[in-house]
């Protein structure tokens, strides 16, 4: 992802000039930006070339920014249901509200929380959310995620893979970028590159998937707010790739010219295999599960060899990397379709559903320290997971919008 591309971006939305088109790409790159790396330092920069006086009013929320500034679910604050929205027709709207944004990015980027509210006032808005929302039976369905991605080339043009054709998409040198008919994109073609090697990027929204066969053919599935950044043909003496989120590598081999995957953190360096790398900014862990062949995971100041059917857990915070054993069903249900939890938290199971839902949820008090088991397929629609979850008598629901409440579960 270029940082260029990104600004820009973020200039037209300030100015309340953005298309249509523009805004989607926007709205994916944030919700694939999972530490805010790629945004923040934009939004800073910005601010500073912004010669106008910089207030902050804490009360008045964009949804879009909603995901750039993080929320730290556990400690019960959240943002409330945003009154404020960008309007096109006048570029003041839209002014205000990012002169609001960008004071609470300088505020907040180092935090490590992003937090929207103080402990201070929530009552009364929790009691309004109570008033609005719906219990589970009289909630309407939320949709699951599908097969949405936005590819960003090189020269900064982007692409909305869910609505185009089949077929060329680009050609980048000798290599044409294809949508193929099972919706895959690939990257095809011979020969050396002809001049520079650019790097391209897919960012799946929240709500989103994808499948790419990168220029080597090796696979790539990519899980909800993730995005991975590659090269347009892989030259020298390894073929590196950077990746936010969740994704499973299946590696073409080859000897001469290892593979290495980078993300927050740490690098997984491979020959020729199948792994998983789930690395959320907002799970206790980045986690590296082997399937099939040998990786080395290295970070934190350690190194650590896998066998298939190992995990490799590097802490988002301070701490060594510790090798366990996978449970592969449940690291890759994702991929096959499925939620599947073993002796999970309701905090770890509500963050999937947020991811592959595109909502946000809110506890409203402290939640019994239960681990739930279970699995059901990521067709469902949200209300049918949070009946099933309800089932277990651990937690209740309330839902207003896309907005999912969660209480300690009530006879």
């Amino acid at each position: 992802m270029q940082p260029k591309r990104i600004k820009e971006l973020l200039q037209l939305y300030k100015e309340a000039s953005i298309t249509e088109a523009e805004l989607k790409e926007l709205e994916a790159i944030i919700s694939g930006d999972n530490s805010g790396s790629l945004t923040v330092p934009a939004l800073k920069e910005l601010m500073e070339e912004d010669k106008e006086g910089i207030s902050y009013d804490p009360e008045r929320f964009d949804p879009l920014f909603e995901q750039v500034l993080k929320v730290d679910r556990l400690t019960g604050d959240a943002p409330e249901k945003p009154v404020v929205s960008l309007s096109r027709k006048s570029s003041v709207p839209a002014r205000r509200t990012w002169i609001r944004y960008a004071a609470a990015v300088v505020l907040l980027a180092g935090t490590g929380s992003y937090l929207f509210f103080s402990k201070m006032g929530r009552q009364t808005a929790d009691t309004e959310n109570e008033n609005q929302a719906v219990r589970l039976e009289q909630a309407p369905a939320i949709a699951p995620g599908d097969n949405r991605a936005v590819l960003v080339l090189a020269n900064g043009q982007t692409i909305l893979l869910d609505s185009a054709a089949n077929g060329s998409l680009a050609q980048q040198g000798n290599v044409s970028v294809q949508k193929l008919e099972d919706g895959q994109l690939a990257y095809l073609g011979t020969g050396a590159p002809t001049g520079p090697v650019g790097f391209n990027s897919i960012v799946t929204p929240r709500g989103g998937q994808y499948s790419i066969m990168l220029p080597d053919g090796t696979k790539v599935w990519l899980n909800s707010a993730s995005s991975l950044r590659y090269p347009v043909a892989f030259t020298g003496k390894t073929r590196e790739v950077e990746l936010s989120g969740e994704g499973y590598f299946e590696v073409a081999a080859n000897k001469k010219m290892p593979f290495r995957v980078k993300t927050s953190g740490i690098t997984v360096n491979v020959l020729g295999t199948s792994f998983n790398i789930m690395a959320y900014s907002n799970e206790e862990s980045v986690n590296t599960t082997l399937v099939e062949g040998a990786v080395k995971v290295s970070g934190a100041g350690s190194d650590v060899l896998l066998q298939p059917g190992e995990q490799a857990k590097a802490p988002n915070s301070e701490g060594k990397i510790k090798v366990v054993q996978a449970d592969l069903k449940e690291t890759l249900a994702w991929k096959e379709g499925e939620f599947r939890f073993k002796r999970s938290p309701i905090e770890y199971i509500m963050r999937q559903i947020e991811r592959w839902y595109d909502v946000e949820v809110v506890y409203e008090q402290h939640l019994p320290n239960a681990q739930l088991s279970g699995t059901v397929a990521r067709k469902e629609n949200a209300m049918e997971i949070l009946k099933l979850l309800e089932a277990t008598k651990t937690v209740q629901f309330r839902v207003e919008d896309k907005t999912i409440m969660v209480f300690p579960y009530k006879k």
